[in-house]
């Protein structure tokens, strides 16, 4: 026995794996041969790698392409790629499918010769608030009418069904599922198989989970299409389908009539308001009897209005165009109505209070920039308060200098900039001023900007906390704690502060911040189990750093002659360090192991800036060192071409325990572009990459000599860092797509 399970989908990366495992955990019985097919209308989100990736578990998981992005022809492509077979099920990406969903449909239809159809009940899980309402006024005899199979408290034939599964011979006798429709193409699909003489059934022993979209405009548009598209279906069979399609569209009829009777007659204005009055009087009672507050009753009576006259006005102007005008279907009534990405309502608004953002150039600006970018396009409202960008040459931007720009928009991200005090000066005092002076300008700053929903403040610098704690009672807003290393503790055990009193202001500030935050966010297993074994009952949410495994695609991305350009050979062999020149490196240890070096072919590559670059750039010379490169740091635009020359990511950070939790962001670019690891971190990093990954190879913090063997060894084996690259892509595809990071922190948010 052969089943066909079919899933259209564009950009649901938040939810497809969750649909894909329903699948394959149901109760089937072993004599089913299975094949699932996501037709995929060519996601940009990571929908597509995850499928992949998926696949290698499951192989009779199949990704094939729909490049007409539109659902009748994904729901005919998966359909014909599984060929014959005895029954076939239709399920969205959205929906999850409880164990005995599958065997039960099939025992069902082969019990029913007469049913050709079957579906189960669905069980809505709420997205957000608006998706919660929707989904009740959804649930009602009024919002959906009598008969639709919504609302159904038992099993019984219907006229249509969510998530339905059919007899193949269904489509052999009836033909497939009409591509000019939009919308509406499942119902007019079950209108021909009632129509040809087969039954469609509703089991109410069997369900779906599904969630809700959660936009009241999103909710119009849609609605609206149903009822035009109803239309279309309507004139190709010559007939009504159904008798409730007729009462949205005869009310909105009899409510435009009310306005022009008024300036006739009001006597007779209000003696046909009786209607009008009885649909209110019924909405107030529906949204009364289903509604958990006063504004839920409000949003409710909203709802109901929307669902009967985006229907009705929709169902009117399908009967303009198709019968009075005689036109074809719209270009703008062909667009579907839901977006390319999952969305939550509008006025959820997150402000990100950072000292440091793009432009400049960095780990932790790039991370919370595209953290940024990623719930925007996800209907979040983010802004950014952060300061004059100065990082990591502690100079201000010449074309900010003086304030000259203190609002702009980056990739769509509205940024608010304040001053901050920026010195070279390596001594404890003119740090602190640099870290208080943003505390001070960013509260005055930000106190005047509107109320949020959320305000994300990253740190270090950890006093940054005392102006998060200030503006988010200000503004209103839940507090994030997002937390990319633990200060001060990393602080003090690299030495970087040894002042008593400092350290203890320091501590009582990160339990405060902790203790005030809603949500505490680390950058590392390692972080969130410190924060949590410390402070248990802390809310915590692992939100690592990741990659965009589209910008780094090393099938995609050509080189730019960085090798030529800087006087490399292509045989040469190069280890590259990209990244901040600072204490925590330990850079070092990769001079030290360079003397050691013999193969004339090994070039290392130290690019970027730092307060120890000039430190180095002096043991460089002492050592006479003739295979160490120093490189100026390069735009974010140019690194993918810089590191598809190269051979193998240099990664070591300092032999201290704080770094036992570090993964260092640099690593997940070059892995991306399938670039084997060398790597001198222990703990975390070395579990993921080497240890699980099998993506690089291992030596030991600020050990030389070992560094230096396993340089030695890379290079005599070139075979073998090309299978590590291949390794690395598939691990941070599976693991720190940045994608699948943000859908993970919106579902946080949403709850």
């Amino acid at each position: 026995m052969k089943l066909t399970v079919v899933i259209p989908c564009r950009n649901e990366v938040g939810y497809i794996e969750e649909c894909i495992r329903a699948i394959y955990n149901s109760t089937i019985k072993t004599d089913v041969e299975m094949n699932v097919f996501v037709v995929d209308g060519m996601s940009e989100d990571g929908t597509r790698e995850l499928v992949e990736t998926l696949s290698l578990e499951f192989p009779s998981l199949h990704l094939i392409d729909n490049e007409k992005r539109l659902t009748p022809f994904a729901f005919n492509i998966g359909i014909k790629a599984g060929g014959e077979c005895d029954f076939v099920q239709i399920i969205g990406a959205r929906h999850v499918l409880s164990k005995r969903y599958l065997q039960m449909s099939i025992q069902k239809l082969l019990e029913k010769d007469n049913v050709w159809c079957i579906g189960g009940q669905t069980k809505n899980e709420y997205t957000n608030v608006v998706s919660k309402t929707i989904s009740k006024a959804m649930s009602t005899v009024f919002g959906m009418g009598i008969g639709n199979f919504r609302i159904l408290d038992r099993s019984s034939y219907t006229d249509t069904v969510g998530c339905p599964m059919y007899k193949y011979e269904v489509f052999e006798k009836i033909g497939f599922f009409d591509e000019t429709l939009v919308r509406n193409q499942d119902d007019e699909f079950n209108f021909r198989v009632s129509q040809a003489g087969g039954k469609i059934y509703y089991e109410h022993d069997i369900s779906v989970k599904y969630y809700v979209r959660g936009t009241f405009k999103g909710l119009w548009r849609q609605f609206y299409q149903y009822g035009y598209w109803k239309v279309f279906v309507n004139k190709k069979h010559s007939t009504v389908t159904t008798i409730r399609q007729l009462i949205p569209p005869g009310f909105v009829l009899y409510s435009l009539s009310l306005i022009l009777l008024f300036f006739i007659s009001v006597k007779l204005f209000l003696f046909a308001s009786i209607f009008l009055m009885l649909h209110f009087l019924l909405n107030v009672f529906f949204s009364l009897k289903n509604a958990d507050s006063v504004k839920d009753f409000f949003d409710l009576f909203k709802v109901y209005l929307i669902l009967h006259f985006s229907y009705g006005l929709g169902y009117l102007n399908g009967i303009l165009h198709f019968f009075i005008l005689q036109k074809k279907p719209s270009e703008r009534h062909s667009k579907l109505s839901r977006s390319s990405f999952s969305k939550v309502q509008k006025n959820t608004s997150l402000l990100i209070l950072t000292q440091y953002y793009p432009p400049e150039i960095g780990a932790p600006q790039n991370r919370l920039h595209e953290l940024a970018v990623r719930l925007k396009m996800k209907g979040i409202n983010v802004e950014v308060l952060t300061a004059m960008p100065n990082y990591p040459k502690m100079e201000i931007l010449d074309r900010y200098k003086n304030n000259a720009i203190k609002e702009e928009v980056i990739d769509g991200v509205k940024v608010y900039r304040s001053s901050i005090y920026v010195s070279k000066s390596k001594s404890m005092f003119p740090r602190l001023l640099n870290y208080f002076s943003f505390v001070w300008t960013s509260y005055l700053r930000g106190r005047k900007l509107e109320k949020y929903d959320y305000l994300m403040v990253e740190s270090p610098p950890l006093f940054l906390g005392y102006s998060a704690i200030a503006l988010s009672k200000k503004l209103k807003a839940k507090m994030i704690f997002n937390v990319s290393d633990l200060w001060p503790e990393s602080a003090e055990k690299m030495g970087m502060v040894s002042n008593k009193r400092i350290l203890k202001i320091a501590y009582n500030l990160e339990e405060k911040c902790y203790r005030k935050a809603e949500l505490v966010t680390g950058q590392t297993m390692g972080i969130v189990n410190s924060v949590l074994t410390r402070f248990p009952k802390v809310k915590t949410h692992w939100l690592p750093n990741g990659v965009d495994l589209s910008f780094y695609d090393p099938e995609k991305v050509e080189g730019n002659g960085f090798r030529q350009r800087n006087g490399f050979n292509e045989d040469d062999v190069i280890f590259f360090y990209g990244g901040i020149i600072g204490h925590a490196q330990g850079l070092q240890v990769v001079l030290k192991a360079a003397k050691q070096i013999e193969n004339k072919k090994v070039k290392i590559i130290l690019q970027g800036a730092g307060p120890e670059l000039k430190g180095l750039l002096e043991l460089n010379e002492k050592l006479g060192l003739k295979n160490v490169f120093f490189l100026a740091p390069v735009q974010k635009t140019e690194m993918p071409g810089v590191l598809k020359e190269v051979d193998v990511a240099l990664v070591p950070l300092r032999k201290l325990d704080i770094f036992q939790g570090a993964i260092p962001s640099k690593i997940f670019e070059a892995l991306s572009m399938k670039k084997a690891l060398l790597l001198g971190v222990e703990g975390e990093a070395k579990h993921h990459f080497i240890d699980k990954a099998n993506a690089g190879l291992f030596f030991e913090p600020e050990n030389e000599n070992e560094l230096a063997k396993q340089i030695n060894h890379m290079a005599n084996n070139p075979n073998e860092i090309i299978k590590m690259g291949e390794n690395a892509r598939v691990y941070v595809r599976q693991h720190f797509n940045r994608d699948i990071i943000a859908e993970d922190f919106l579902k946080v948010l949403k709850h």
